[in-house]
């Protein structure tokens, strides 16, 4: 009845959407659910990534579709995005829908430039993980990666956010795919890079390879990726001496090849001393990814 009330509000021929025809493509394209580790709930996990304009799009006839381009409408924007799709689709106001953000990046002093990030939807049913980008043909825009249920599950939100994330980084250009900046929810993704470096080989090497700027951290660096790391700060010295890198109250770290100093040696293989202990050692394995998070983070970082 929800639903019947949202479609009653819409512009023609948006408002004759074919609710339950757009509930099977969904899962029907979700393919089969596979239980959690508890079995208490039920993740979703695509051959491929949905976009929700095809879901959407299965709503009207090729007549209504030809009717929408003529009036020049944006069919995802004038049902409220992907908040409005999943309202329709789960028979709910868009007011119940909540989004949350789990990485956002950005970047703008290259020849790439914008932002995208992955986030997660839930409704009062079901949660989805979807990517969205700048830039790009609404076609492709808002893909759902995977799904999740029950949406108060907050294990399963977990579970099916950090399997997404391995099976897609490199697709939707997740870090350590690229990325001049990243923020993050923590510590879900320092989580999410943890399985990705554990489960695919040379991540751990990618990652330290964008480390070797990295020679000296200051106080708010260092108190980052304590929190983070959760290693305390005496331990963490130690591994910074390990890697080379100086902990300094007053200057932050380099950022750019032109503060780098050549004199402090080749700052690539000493980080990748650690990527070599990170498989085998929890805590060099949180200390490289804290460090990493915190370098895209750009904390404690002036300009």
């Amino acid at each position: 009845m929800a639903g019947a009330k949202c479609l009653s509000k819409l512009e023609p021929p948006l408002n004759r959407l074919r609710l339950r025809r757009m509930k099977s493509v969904l899962l029907e394209r979700l393919g089969e659910p596979r239980a959690t580790a508890d079995a208490k709930a039920l993740i979703w996990l695509p051959d491929s990534q949905l976009p929700a304009f095809e879901v959407l799009a299965s709503g009207l006839s090729d007549e209504e579709w030809a009717r929408l381009e003529r009036k020049e409408l944006d069919p995802l924007d004038e049902v409220g995005g992907v908040e409005g799709l999943l309202a329709l689709l789960d028979g709910c106001p868009v007011s119940r829908v909540k989004r949350r953000t789990v990485v956002f990046c950005w970047a703008d002093s290259s020849m790439v430039c914008g932002e995208w990030g992955l986030s997660t939807y839930k409704t009062p049913q079901r949660g989805y993980v979807v990517v969205t980008q700048d830039e790009v043909p609404l076609e492709d825009n808002y893909l759902i990666l995977g799904a999740w249920e029950p949406a108060a599950d907050a294990d399963a939100r977990r579970a099916c956010v950090i399997r997404c994330y391995a099976r897609n980084w490199i697709d939707c250009t997740l870090p350590p795919q690229l990325g001049e900046c990243a923020s993050g929810e923590q510590p879900l993704w320092l989580e999410c890079l943890l399985h990705l470096a554990e489960s695919q080989r040379g991540v751990w090497e990618e990652i330290c390879s964008q480390l070797r700027m990295l020679w000296k951290v200051d106080r708010d660096q260092l108190r980052f990726v304590s929190r983070l790391s959760g290693l305390r700060t005496k331990r963490l010295k130690e591994l910074y001496a390990e890697a080379g890198v100086r902990t300094s109250p007053a200057r932050p770290a380099a950022t750019a090849d032109s503060d780098f100093d050549e004199d402090e040696g080749d700052g690539e293989t000493r980080w990748h001393l650690l990527a070599q202990a990170a498989p085998i050692d929890p805590q060099s394995a949180r200390f490289l990814l804290a460090n990493y998070c915190c370098l895209l983070e750009r904390v404690g970082l002036s300009g």
